[in-house]
């Protein structure tokens, strides 16, 4: 796998992440790398509410490629250059909220969906929540 596809893999298992646990934008973005053992994530909420969140066969099969090109990306980094946080940017930063805003808005409109057609990572809340 080349660092090429790392963010095709990131972007997808976010997109999975939002749509198959209904978690918020902002929790997305707080997710640390302690958060995640192996059945579960720990999501911190609103009100310092913490939940478990149950991680699917697909979502975990996009965690372990995501997380072998984060370790082969970052093998020239020293630990403290590298935030602790899940969900990294090209420079081993944290991913804002904004950059997750535009990573949905980028695929909507690869997969076609229509303009009209709202496209919000609380859409996918919307959508996790009637399915």
């Amino acid at each position: 796998m080349t660092l090429k596809k790392k963010p095709n893999v990131r972007d997808k298992l976010i997109l999975i992440m939002l749509f198959d646990t209904g978690i918020r934008v902002s929790e997305l973005c707080d997710i640390k790398v302690s958060d995640v053992p192996f059945k579960h994530i720990t999501i911190n909420g609103k009100g310092s509410k913490q939940r478990q969140i149950y991680i699917s066969q697909i979502m975990r099969k996009y965690m372990r490629k995501y997380e072998e090109l984060k370790k082969h990306r970052f093998k020239r980094k020293r630990k403290a250059e590298i935030e602790g946080y899940y969900f990294l940017d090209q420079s081993a930063m944290r991913l804002s909220r904004s950059r997750i805003n535009k990573i949905l808005k980028e695929h909507c409109k690869n997969a076609g969906v229509r303009k009209e057609v709202r496209c919000s990572p609380h859409d996918c809340r919307h959508y996790f929540a009637h399915k």
